[in-house]
């Protein structure tokens, strides 16, 4: 698995800080992936959404081995402030420089 960004050197350390993986329903070998993270905000009836995206390029090289075939490029991070309706009322795009941004984040809640 190769990332053209260090610090989401692994999907994983996502994931184990509490991350839920979507995989884009396709068989394409370009697709979407999402790592989504719902956090509820004390006393109040708001869930803030942290969604980061990468782009999952797959190839076909018989000569690589299963891992080197996948390529993660990340793309994006976003927040989402959503109602107990989970109806984005805002979206913003936080500066993420490392792993500890994500709790960083989550001790605002």
């Amino acid at each position: 698995m190769k990332l053209d960004r260090e610090i989401f050197a692994d999907l994983d350390d996502l994931i184990d800080k509490g991350f839920e993986r979507e995989d884009e329903n396709t068989t394409d070998d370009v697709r979407w992936i999402w790592l989504r993270k719902v956090i509820d905000i004390r006393g109040t009836r708001f869930t803030f959404l942290i969604e980061v995206t990468y782009l999952l390029t797959i190839s076909d090289d018989p000569f690589a081995s299963y891992d080197e075939n996948f390529n993660y490029s990340f793309e994006k991070v976003r927040c989402f402030l959503r109602d107990d309706d989970d109806q984005n009322i805002f979206c913003i795009k936080p500066k993420v420089e490392s792993l500890d941004d994500f709790d960083n984040i989550e001790k605002f809640f």
